[in-house]
């Protein structure tokens, strides 16, 4: 399975500016990805990603947010050694780059 562990990285946009920490982790053969930390001065909102799916070097799944109910998000993870690159697609938000994203354990 690849992307296993933690995993930081910084975002910058108009609506939220902070670091956050993803979990990655086998649930029963399937990968499960949490959000375990957010450092930020704003309110973070909550996430839940589901039908995570490895592609190659990537992970690419859906996921739920708590100030969007109903909505539904696009995650694409890529992996290359200690380093990950992706996006998360929020509808009425855009794309979110994830360009810096660095194993932290």
């Amino acid at each position: 399975m690849i992307g296993l562990g933690k995993w930081e990285y910084s975002v910058n946009t108009v609506y939220f500016t902070g670091t956050v920490v993803l979990g990655i982790s086998d649930d029963g053969g399937k990968h499960k990805i949490e959000v375990l930390q957010v450092e930020t001065e704003d309110d973070a909102p909550e996430f839940v990603f589901h039908d995570i799916t490895e592609e190659g070097n990537s992970l690419i799944g859906k996921g739920e947010i708590s100030l969007l109910p109903g909505s539904m998000l696009d995650l694409s993870l890529t992996f290359e050694g200690d380093v990950m690159t992706g996006f998360l697609k929020v509808p009425y938000v855009g794309k979110i780059k994830i360009k810096d994203g660095k194993k932290v354990g």
